[in-house]
């Protein structure tokens, strides 16, 4: 097993580069916070809002070393990797089969067991990651040479496990270790990893996460070019979520772009002329309509998984 971390300025590596052997990596479900409410004279309560908080992730690691002084180093070297005020993505590897793995009763043996069958290199077990902090006291046990400890990390942010790729990587067809057969993407039909059209007043795109993508802290970018000149700016998405603009006049080859809860016009924000509502998409095919031919749109979103 392995862990790829990587950092918010895009700098990556595994565990394993630093010779720390991954034992397991264990995923906790979410945690609920849930809000109840008794109306008098009646038995029982009813549920008023319930919404996912975090998930831990547990990471029991092993380092063996050849003397006193390496085992010193390699456990300074651990905490400088993991031990950070600003949290990171992780990214799960395994060996693809069970069988690859040897397992072994003594402590003497785990770094045999961490190289056996070096021909089959763990690989990337999905196209997911988790943006999490490191969340516990690192404590290693020495026995001889070796250390074993527990990284427990919290998500921060969301407790949602998001797409390596996004939609526009999808679109270019890229068959990367970006997706995984869990996400259930029909790459033979076209209409399920289309993203970008032109010349359009509707349409639908898919969105392949089975959480909703309905905050602006999860990444969307919907990005359009006006086709006709306009005071009065609207669209939809699936007849319920409305966007506009007006107030301002938008004029053909205008770039309008929703980033978040931020609007631009041709880099420049307008959101003082636009509505509050943010494009939301549900899991499965989203409806769009413009109220008029635009001549371009893109969507490009991450998508969320429980």
């Amino acid at each position: 097993m392995d862990v790829q971390i990587t950092k918010l300025d895009g700098a990556s590596y595994f565990l394993s580069d630093f010779d720390i052997h991954v034992l397991d990596f264990v995923v906790e479900g979410m945690e609920y916070d849930d809000k109840y409410a008794k109306i008098d004279g009646l038995h029982g309560r009813y549920l008023v809002d319930s919404v996912f908080v975090n998930r831990k992730i547990d990471i029991p690691c092993l380092f063996v070393t050849d003397n006193n002084s390496d085992y010193v180093k390699q456990r300074t070297m651990l905490y400088s990797i993991v031990q950070e005020n600003e949290p990171f993505y992780i990214r799960e590897l395994r060996k693809r089969d069970k069988n690859q793995y040897h397992f072994h009763d003594a402590v003497a043996a785990d770094r045999a067991d961490s190289m056996d069958d070096a021909e089959h290199f763990e690989q990337f077990i999905d196209g997911k990651r988790y943006l999490v902090k490191l969340s516990n006291v690192l404590k290693p046990t020495q026995t001889k040479f070796s250390g074993r400890v527990e990284l427990e990390f919290e998500t921060v942010k969301l407790p949602f496990a998001e797409s390596i790729g996004t939609s526009n990587d999808l679109e270019k067809r890229e068959f990367t270790d970006m997706w995984s057969e869990d996400m259930k993407i029909n790459f033979d039909d076209l209409s399920y990893t289309k993203y970008t059209f032109k010349h359009v007043n509707d349409g639908e795109v898919y969105y392949h996460g089975n959480v909703a993508l309905d905050q602006f802290n999860m990444y969307s970018v919907v990005t359009i070019i006006i086709g006709e000149r306009t005071d009065y700016f609207k669209w939809s998405l699936n007849n319920r979520t409305v966007m506009y603009i007006r107030g301002i006049t938008l004029n053909p080859g205008d770039i309008i772009t929703y980033d978040g809860v931020r609007v631009y016009r041709n880099g420049e924000p307008i959101l003082q002329y636009a509505g509050i509502e943010i494009p939301r998409f549900k899991p499965g095919f989203n409806h769009f309509k413009f109220n008029q031919l635009v001549a371009h749109v893109n969507f490009d979103m991450r998508f969320y998984f429980k």
